[in-house]
């Protein structure tokens, strides 16, 4: 059984990193969701991919140097908000969904971690990051971990499985067989992403993939509920 996790909430359909996005993909029937995290001028936590608001907003400039209230007066596509992490978090308790939460910055690990216990997501979530020291940090914090790597050789995979990293994620045009064969050799789920076709999700699913992220979770629970069988 594939693991379908809604990249930034549902970001092929609906407002990247909103939680009208993060509704979006629970109500798809996602098993988890996917959101970034960065912090303001004045150190509020929200959630953004970019390092600016440009893309995402009707606003300009970078996000470490906007105030919560100034990003919040934003638009993030279709009248919804940016939200700040507690919110995200809120949502997700609610709606009993873990996350791949994303951190855009090493410094806001600590907090993150901080924020995320009280609300009981932990459990079913991993707060992710590129680099390993950020990983390594929040390892340290009896947190879950897991997250993408540029590179999957031997020495990415011990300190992956010595961090206790549940899952590795690898760009879909560059997971191959061997790749998975590797991951999951050291008991790591391995995930492909973004898969947001068939034909992504037929290729990535015959290389044996735990996992995969997807702009589009209307298209990929779709096409695995097409191949079920029959009950």
């Amino acid at each position: 059984m594939i693991t379908v996790v809604g990249h930034r909430g549902a970001a092929g359909i609906a407002p990247e990193n909103t939680l009208f996005g993060l509704e979006k993909a629970v109500e798809l029937g996602v098993d988890m969701v996917e959101f970034d995290v960065r912090q303001t001028a004045d150190e509020s936590l929200v959630l953004m991919h970019d390092e600016t608001v440009d893309r995402t907003t009707d606003g300009t400039g970078p996000v470490a140097e906007l105030t919560l209230d100034e990003i919040r007066a934003l638009d993030a596509g279709e009248g919804h908000l940016v939200p700040t992490l507690d919110e995200a978090l809120e949502t997700l308790a609610e709606l009993d969904v873990g996350a791949y939460i994303e951190l855009k910055e090493g410094d806001i690990a600590n907090r993150v971690v901080d924020k995320a216990r009280p609300y009981g997501v932990l459990e079913h979530s991993e707060v992710t990051a590129w680099d390993p020291a950020v990983i390594r940090e929040i390892a340290d914090r009896d947190a879950p971990v897991g997250g993408p790597l540029a590179t999957v050789d031997e020495e990415h995979l011990r300190v992956a499985q010595e961090l206790g990293y549940r899952h590795i994620g690898v760009h879909h045009e560059s997971i191959t067989r061997e790749i998975v064969s590797r991951i999951q050799s050291v008991e790591i789920a391995a995930g492909a992403w973004p898969v947001n076709t068939r034909e992504d999700l037929e290729r990535v699913r015959s290389l044996g993939v735990d996992a995969v992220t997807t702009d589009r979770p209307d298209i990929i629970i779709a096409a695995l509920e097409d191949d079920s069988p029959p009950s």
